[in-house]
C-alpha cells in the first residue's frame, strides 16, 4: 500500500512539475515574440479564461469521479454543462470594452479549454 501511495505521489508531482515547466516555457516564448501591448492582451484573456475554467466546473467532475454508478449520459451532461458555463463566463469576462481586440485570442483559448475539458 505504501509503494502505491508513493507511486501516485510521484506521478502527481511529475504532472505538476511538467505543467509548471510548460507554462514557464510558453511564457518565455510569448515574451520574446509579442509586443508589450499584445502580451498584456494575451495575459488578460488567460486570466479570464483561468477564472472561467475554475468557476465553470462547479464540482461536477469530482462528483462523477466519486460516483461509482455514473453512466455515459452523466459524463456527457457534465461535459456540455462545463462547455456552456465556461463559454458564458468567458463571454461575460470579455464583454467590457476590449471585445474587438480580444476576440481572436479569446476564441483560440476557448477552443483550448473545450479540448482540455473533454
Amino acid at each position: 500500500m505504501k509503494s502505491l501511495l508513493a507511486k501516485n505521489i510521484a506521478w502527481s508531482a511529475y504532472g505538476v512539475v511538467l505543467t509548471q515547466a510548460t507554462t514557464f516555457i510558453t511564457l518565455l516564448i510569448l515574451i520574446r515574440n509579442l509586443t508589450p501591448s499584445d502580451f498584456g492582451l494575451v495575459n488578460m484573456v488567460v486570466i479570464i479564461a483561468g477564472f472561467a475554467n475554475v468557476i465553470a466546473d462547479f464540482g461536477f467532475g469530482q462528483a462523477l469521479i466519486q460516483n461509482k454508478e455514473a453512466k455515459e449520459i452523466d459524463y456527457s451532461t457534465v461535459f456540455w454543462v462545463n462547455i456552456v458555463l465556461g463559454s458564458m463566463i468567458l463571454d461575460i469576462g470579455l464583454s467590457h470594452g476590449l471585445r474587438n481586440r480580444l476576440t481572436p485570442i479569446h476564441l483560440k483559448i476557448r477552443i483550448n479549454i473545450k479540448v482540455r475539458k473533454r
